[in-house]
């Protein structure tokens, strides 16, 4: 008599069988979607890059942050949409009304693709702007406006050795930031870096919570798209980052809870050296991406480089700087991750954050 199929432990054992080659494929693919991603994200710094370029060729300098000074009339990447193919965007400016006006809305939620990286977590995100926060034109106005993922100092740069150092896009004229004043060169200088995933906040790839209402303008593709890393003020330097005399981990709640964000004053403060900025979480001024083991930075000659997440901070600081003076070049230093021996000061025997 003919057997009719199979029996149920042959077809447990196909089963099984199945599962184990799913399971060993399924890293296979996800590394390769992970990659996918990141070339995605370097090209979308490229693309800004040459925007860059080609609105410092006919401007005569690069666009300067908008920070909610008189330096920039129009946030950056509003004035860079002409150089990123996006005119079709910049068509729906009704430019003889404010950026807040209902009339602006449609603009408002439509970023053009390269300022969302392909990596971070759900689509069509948005913020809730306060145009109080640094524009004075309707300190009271509200309005919704797409993320960006890509932003850019501002404010002085405080690195651990204490001093203060001019951002990328900052000290302009008219505007205008001249190459002129890249005095570190322009090949050592990040523009653009990621800070991914906003308005929902994470905490080493974990969701912790979401941003407020108006909680922030700063992110919104249509407003300054920066951040500082650090001021200074009465009681001195001040900046936020990761200290090494702290826990990894962080529940729900603001990085100021003592979970391992510390305002770090000068070289001689009392939080400790810094030892690690990147990708560690979105709710502070520090770099932060979802690409595994790093992040990219877009620097001011059109080129893109993936930063080391375990970089010295203090040479991820120098390259945010133009002015800084450091004898670094950024293509030896992205995978920095301690200091080498030609970094001391033969007089003091310590390094430029005061280790040794």
């Amino acid at each position: 008599m003919k057997r009719q199929g199979f029996t149920l432990i042959e077809l447990l054992v196909v089963i099984i069988i199945i599962g184990i080659l799913a399971a060993l494929t399924l890293p296979a693919v996800n590394q390769a979607r992970s990659a996918a991603q990141r070339s995605n994200c370097t090209n979308n710094l490229k693309q800004l890059g040459l925007a860059m370029a080609n609105f410092e060729q006919a401007m005569g300098g690069f666009p300067a942050n908008h920070t909610g000074t008189t330096e920039s009339s129009e946030p950056n990447f509003v004035r860079l949409l002409p150089y990123l193919e996006a005119t079709n965007v910049k068509n729906l400016y009704h430019s003889d009304k404010p950026i807040y006006d209902d009339v602006n809305q449609r603009f408002r939620l439509t970023p053009p693709p390269c300022l969302t990286c392909p990596s971070a977590p759900g689509k069509n995100r948005v913020v809730n702007v306060n145009t109080g926060q640094g524009n004075s034109a309707a300190s009271s106005a509200v309005y919704t406006g797409g993320v960006s993922d890509y932003i850019t100092y501002h404010k002085c740069v405080i690195a651990n050795d204490g001093k203060k150092y001019t951002p990328a896009l900052e000290g302009a004229t008219n505007g205008l930031v001249s190459l002129e004043s890249y005095t570190d060169g322009k090949s050592n200088t990040i523009n653009y870096h990621e800070l991914s995933g906003l308005p929902n906040y994470y905490w080493l790839n974990k969701k912790t919570g979401t941003m407020a209402a108006n909680e922030d303008s700063k992110f919104s593709w249509i407003s300054g798209c920066s951040t500082p890393a650090g001021n200074y003020t009465s009681s001195g330097l001040t900046a936020w980052f990761w200290v090494t005399d702290s826990s990894t981990s962080q529940p729900e709640g603001a990085a100021d809870s003592g979970y391992g964000w510390k305002k770090f004053g000068s070289i001689n403060g009392t939080a400790g050296v810094v030892g690690r900025i990147i990708n560690i979480t979105n709710t502070a001024n520090t770099p932060y991406s979802f690409h595994p083991g790093g992040c990219n930075a877009g620097f001011a000659d059109g080129s893109v480089k993936f930063i080391n997440e375990l970089i010295v901070p203090t040479i991820y600081q120098y390259m945010t700087a133009k002015d800084d003076g450091a004898p670094l070049i950024a293509e030896n230093c992205v995978n920095m991750v301690k200091w080498s021996s030609d970094w001391m000061d033969a007089n003091t025997n310590e390094y430029p954050d005061g280790t040794n």
